[in-house]
Formats: structure tokens, sequence, C-alpha cells
């Protein structure tokens, strides 16, 4: 399955990851996600690749040292550079090898969910002038 979004806000983000917006912030700010992986122009945004990282790097953090996250995110993002590398992606560093599978799946996960969230959304500037509100209601979101 390819991603369903190819842009993320950044609490879209923090959904698909399954992190906290503060982390996320916290990843960008620090330097840790690859700059090609976000737009910090303005408003944040992030490609929706960006998430496998994202949520590697803190659903890991009891088993790797943070200089060690951050190698491998280094190292994955030289070799998986679209949705679908990242699915066969592994990396080697000395005798541990890391993969991205396990990850990626929950990721794909919280997209559906996501999808499906949108889904039940509609925007209409003659409806509450444009908030976004639940299907066939004026119940804002």
């Amino acid at each position: 399955m390819a991603a369903p979004f190819t842009r993320l806000t950044t609490t879209e983000a923090a959904f698909a990851a399954d992190v906290t917006v503060a982390q996320v912030n916290r990843i960008v700010d620090e330097k840790i996600l690859p700059a090609a992986l976000y737009s910090a122009s303005g408003k944040r945004t992030f490609l929706a690749e960006a998430s496998i990282p994202i949520a590697f790097y803190f659903k890991t953090a009891e088993h790797l040292t943070a200089p060690a996250r951050l190698l491998v995110i280094q190292h994955a993002r030289t070799r998986c550079r679209n949705w679908e590398e990242w699915r066969e992606c592994r990396v080697q560093e000395g005798p541990i090898t890391v993969s991205f599978t396990e990850v990626l799946n929950r990721v794909e996960q919280r997209m559906e969910e996501m999808k499906q969230a949108r889904a039940a959304v509609s925007e209409d500037p003659e409806i509450l002038s444009g908030t976004p509100v639940v299907k066939g209601t004026r119940v804002p979101v």
C-alpha cells in the first residue's frame, strides 16, 4: 500500500507516527529528522513518509540510544527515499540489523484511520462559512 497522503500537517504526522505534536516539533527543532522530509517555511508540513522515521525514533527509545537512532535514520534515508523502499528498508549497524516493516505497518494503519476520518468531514463555503463539519450536519469538526 502506498501512502494515502503526500503532505501532512504537524498534527497529522503526529497521529500517523503515534506520537505527540510536541515530539514531532522536537524531532524537527533538534534536526533529527532529515530536512528533505519536511518544510518549515511558514506552517510546517511533512512528506507522508516522514512519519516512518518519526515513529521509529520515538518507538525505539527504550532499545537504542539517541545517537544510535539518529545514525539508523541517517543511513536509512540514503537507501529509503519513498514509501515502497521503506517497506523493504534494512539498516545494518555493526551486529544490529534494523527493519522498518513493523513501524511502517503501524503508520499505514493509522494513515488509513486518518483517511476514513477525513472522508467523514466536508467543507462547504455555504455551511458555517467553510468551517469543516461532520458530513451531512452543521457540527464543526
